[in-house]
Order: structure tokens, then C-alpha cells, then sequence
């Protein structure tokens, strides 16, 4: 945990747990994650994952619609979730990646590095993340403690 964000992963916690465009959003992350601990045993037809994506990108959709009061840090959030869980692009990269490589480096694994560094970005997700982030006037406007620091990276 960062020493300059203690509250963090409370905050967020309360984030997902007041909106459901935020809610699906993490449980879709948090699927994921579970799909990627199964390694090759990874379902790419998770129903449970894929419930939960759905409902994100609906309720996301529902909430871009809305005239006005539009929660745009769960917004943000619910954009991050799809952008950097994309479990197809992750299996293939990973399979790719393994092929590639000339050895096999004992360090590969640690704290996820094979993960994260295999995920491939949605374009759409990434333009649609800058544009909403442009509109709210730039990270310094996002609210949700860690959030713009996780839309920095």
C-alpha cells in the first residue's frame, strides 16, 4: 500500500459498493483476475466474467446517457476495468510471449509481471478514458482517492 494514500483501498471499496456501474466493474476485474490464477485451465467463456462485463459496458452506456449528474470517477473506473481486463488479449499474449522468449526467467512471475505485462489496451477504451478525463477538466478533478494516479500509469 502507498504511504501517501492510506485510505485508498477503503475508498474504493465504498466506490464500488454506492454505484453499480462501479460494482460490476470490479467484480468483472476481480473474475479476471481469478481466470488468470487458473492459468491454462482459463475459461474464455466464463459466464460469471461475462455477466459482469456486460453489465459493466450496459450500465456504463445507461450512465453516459444520463442529462446530468453523472458519477464520472465510477465512470472512469468502469472504463479502467475494461481497458486493462481484457482476458482474451491477455491468454494470447501470455501464449505469445512464452513462444518468444529465448529462456524462461525464474523472475517472470513475480508480483504478476507475465499479467501485466501481456495486457493490450482497447484502443476505443483508452480514447474514450482521455476524452471523458479532458471533459472533467484533467486528472486533478478526479475525486476517488488513487484514481487519477491509476489513470496516470
Amino acid at each position: 500500500m502507498a504511504e501517501g494514500l492510506p485510505n485508498l483501498p477503503t475508498a474504493w471499496f465504498v466506490a464500488s459498493n454506492s454505484n453499480p456501474v462501479a460494482m460490476h466493474s470490479m467484480l468483472f476485474g476481480a473474475q479476471v483476475h481469478l481466470d488468470v490464477l487458473r492459468g491454462p485451465l482459463m475459461n474464455i467463456d466464463n459466464p460469471v466474467r461475462l455477466y459482469h462485463k456486460i453489465q459493466t459496458m450496459r450500465l456504463l452506456q445507461e450512465e453516459l446517457n444520463k442529462p446530468s449528474n453523472i458519477c464520472y470517477d465510477e465512470v472512469i473506473l468502469a472504463i479502467l476495468a475494461l481497458l486493462a481486463n481484457e482476458v482474451e488479449t491477455i491468454a494470447n499474449n501470455i501464449k505469445e510471449n512464452k513462444i518468444q522468449s529465448p529462456f524462461n526467467s525464474p523472475l517472470t512471475s513475480l508480483q504478476w509481471l507475465n499479467i501485466y505485462g501481456s495486457i493490450s489496451h482497447i484502443e476505443a477504451h483508452v480514447l474514450a478514458l482521455r476524452t471523458i478525463v479532458d471533459q472533467q477538466g484533467g486528472l486533478e478533478n478526479i475525486k476517488l482517492e488513487g484514481l487519477a494516479e491509476v489513470v496516470l500509469l
